[in-house]
């Protein structure tokens, strides 16, 4: 352990010692907190790591470059100080702005701080050592690499986590939680055996880090999750009608059935034992369809005998289309197997399977059991639907569209709830069906749209929430903003915007803990036109 012995001071370092990154193209200028090293003068005095610094000493932050501090937390800061004539341990004051989450909009603080030398340290023995009695910067006391480079690599770390986690980006926070504990032993290491105020102010910010990638702790009561059970008991009623449904099927056709393998050879054999026959065919996996030209297929084959139905003819269409209708209403997971029962059509075809010409039969599907989980009878159709055994039982949703006055927490909070009932109508109201563009010259068009929520934005939502999501969480919403004042020109509308911020939550360990996965929005928009109702103007799915 290295002890105290004398600091060189570097020349025209005089700063707050705080790093930023520059915010000055927003609405209200500002320098975003990116660190606070151990050393600075604001190192605890309550700032923290992505506080907006918006003024310095009363005077507001400006969008110019030439703006007299726009260098605060910057190369080069020392030289606005060195200007306005400030001396060592000079106290300071930023003002900030902080996001109030969970919550809504902002909170402005003000924070006192000194202004302070950089320094580097020497050891009583005249040899450079990374703090007052810390290691030398070479020393590696027996981890890989030495004091130095691993305090710059976890500081690097450290900036990361505190300054970007949970913002708009690419993120996996339980992956990030899993690189951030490696860092654990040593970070131990260096508190217990060079207890300085670096060591401190590195192993504090280690927790703070933990605690920021672990989540949010969450009580979630069995209450809360009955949409869960009221999707398994959906998928259970519809199963058990499936299967009664196909015996009934496949007995009142057993007199008109034939076994479909070892099969009538389509060429040479007599035809008009199986044509206009039905044949139950084993289950049909994805890797049994093929494409001919751009034509869809599903195959079956055994001994020789091959059946091929057209995944593009009326019947079969209908049944992909049942197939998409119970993912939105019921489930969003069933099984990709289709057990069919199939009438033989009277022309073989040649095909080429897995690069071999192979003649086969043609088939028809008049029923359909898929993935064990939802029958289909395709000899029933109106007007172009053939519905799956159960169906017209089926539970409606109950939830109801907001008041036009619900704020937008409100609103998004419906459709969190339309999303746990399966009310996909209902979701699609609550999105905007307008959408506004930017010229190049700056100028904002108002366009209409008919793209609110596609049917696979909607089915891989309801996946996340009956799956690894156990709740979401509206967070956080931000002071709204005008788009159009309404002011442009006769008859312009206005139009607000404002942000919001959810949370997903996963269960880990025991406990219910906000999570986030790179495919995860946790940040949405919302917009109103002429004070009506707020709408979700983010096209995109939880």
């Amino acid at each position: 352990m290295s002890s105290s012995g004398r600091s060189i001071i570097e020349e025209g370092s005089l700063a707050t010692g705080i790093i930023t990154y520059p915010l000055l193209d927003q609405p209200t200028p500002a320098f975003r907190v990116s660190w606070i090293p151990w050393d600075s003068g604001f190192r605890g005095s309550g700032l923290m790591v992505r506080d907006e610094i918006v003024a310095v000493n009363g005077v507001p932050i400006e969008k110019q470059a030439s703006a007299s501090w726009t260098s605060i937390g910057q190369y080069g800061e020392n030289q606005f100080w060195t200007k306005q004539g400030a001396r060592e341990r000079e106290v300071v004051t930023l003002t900030i702005r902080r996001k109030q989450c969970p919550g809504a909009g902002w909170a402005t603080l003000d924070f006192k701080g000194e202004l302070r030398l950089k320094q580097r340290y020497l050891s009583a023995d005249e040899r450079w050592i990374v703090c007052p009695g810390g290691p030398e910067p070479n020393v590696e006391d027996g981890f890989p690499g030495a004091w130095g480079g691993w305090v710059e690599e976890l500081t690097r770390h450290l900036t990361n986590v505190l300054e970007n986690s949970w913002h708009p980006r690419p993120f996996s926070s339980r992956f990030e939680l899993e690189r951030h504990l490696e860092y654990e032993a040593r970070v131990n290491y260096f508190a217990e055996h060079y207890p300085t105020p670096l060591s401190a102010a590195l192993k504090e910010d280690w927790l703070t880090g933990r605690a920021l990638l672990s989540g949010r702790k969450y009580e979630i009561s069995a209450d809360d999750l009955k949409y869960r059970r009221a999707e398994e008991e959906q998928v259970a009623e519809v199963a058990a009608a499936a299967r009664i449904k196909w015996d009934e099927f496949v007995n009142a056709k057993a007199g008109e059935t034939v076994e479909p393998f070892p099969g009538v050879d389509p060429i040479r054999g007599d035809l008009s034992q199986i044509v206009g026959k039905f044949v139950k065919l084993p289950p049909i996996t994805n890797r049994d369809w093929i494409s001919e030209a751009g034509h869809n297929w599903f195959v079956s084959g055994q001994d020789k005998t091959y059946y091929f139905v057209d995944a593009e003819a009326p019947a079969a269409d209908r049944m992909l289309l049942t197939v998409r209708r119970y993912k939105r209403i019921v489930a969003p997971h069933v099984r990709d197997e289709y057990s069919l029962v199939c009438q033989v059509l009277g022309e073989p075809r040649l095909m080429a399977v897995h690069g071999q010409g192979i003649f086969g039969m043609q088939a028809e599907p008049v029923a359909a059991l898929v993935g064990d989980a939802m029958f289909i009878d395709l000899t029933v159709e109106e007007n172009g639907v053939s519905p799956f055994a159960g169906e017209a039982a089926f539970r409606q949703p109950s939830a109801a569209l907001p008041p036009d006055s619900a704020s937008p927490r409100q609103v998004l909070e419906a459709f969190v709830a339309a999303l746990k009932e399966g009310d996909q109508s209902l979701c699609k109201q609550l999105f905007a069906d307008w959408w506004v563009s930017e010229l190049s010259d700056g100028r904002r068009v108002l366009n209409s749209s008919e793209v609110v929520l596609t049917d696979n934005t909607w089915e891989d939502s309801r996946r996340r929430i009956l799956g690894e999501v156990y709740g979401i969480e509206v967070v956080w919403v931000d002071d709204s903003r005008v788009l159009f004042s309404g002011n442009e020109f006769e008859g312009a509308p206005r139009i607000e915007e404002v942000t919001a911020e959810i949370d997903h939550i996963g269960y880990f360990d025991g406990e219910y803990a906000t999570f986030s996965k790179p495919s995860f929005n946790r940040f949405w928009t919302l917009q109103r036109v002429n004070n009506g109702p707020w709408r979700i103007s983010s096209t995109q799915g939880i």
